[in-house]
């Protein structure tokens, strides 16, 4: 979800296994730095670390995370 002051980034994964994701956010620096750190809204992920616009994140199998940014 995307507005011009704030973006949420939500992760899927519906494997039986835990699953690695990486992709680039520069495209919405604007919402969340590229520096930042981003929380699991609910609570149940580990924060991630975007570093130069990119997130890199292991997702546990048949989870979700809500990822906001801490700024």
């Amino acid at each position: 979800r995307l507005t011009d002051k704030a973006a949420v980034i939500v992760i899927f994964n519906n494997d039986t296994k835990p699953a690695e994701v990486s992709f680039d956010i520069t495209f919405i620096n604007k919402q969340i730095p590229i520096e930042a750190t981003l929380r699991d809204a609910l609570g149940n992920l580990a924060d991630i670390k975007v570093n130069d616009g990119k997130v890199k994140a292991m997702i546990p199998a048949r989870s979700a995370g809500i990822y906001v940014s801490t700024k």
